[in-house]
């Protein structure tokens, strides 16, 4: 398990076929959700991007890049502090954390 993801295959996404569809913020389940991350490939006219997205509820992750060693863990637009995957916290719009 690297960064997180419990899957580390990739899944191919078009404009077409999001992996995040309109409305992700509006879907309920994003913050009961027991967040999956996983990499999806997203193809655009001029070239590719890596994303990072819940399998469950299609929401994106806070930390979506994929170089990122300690992720946040949430989902994106979350509320409250970072969850990392390494354990530490850190409060939003914080440069100050808070190791637990």
């Amino acid at each position: 398990m690297t960064n997180g993801l419990h899957d580390p295959r990739r899944v191919l996404f078009t404009l077409k076929n999001p992996p995040n569809p309109w409305g992700w913020e509006n879907n309920p389940d994003i913050d009961t959700c027991c967040h999956w991350w996983r990499v999806g490939m997203v193809v655009w006219d001029d070239g590719y991007d890596y994303t990072v997205y819940c399998d469950r509820c299609r929401a994106p992750r806070c930390s979506s890049a994929l170089a990122d060693n300690d992720p946040c863990m949430e989902r994106r637009h979350h509320r409250g502090v970072h969850v990392y995957l390494s354990g530490r916290f850190m409060g939003q719009g914080s440069s100050s954390q808070m190791d637990v």
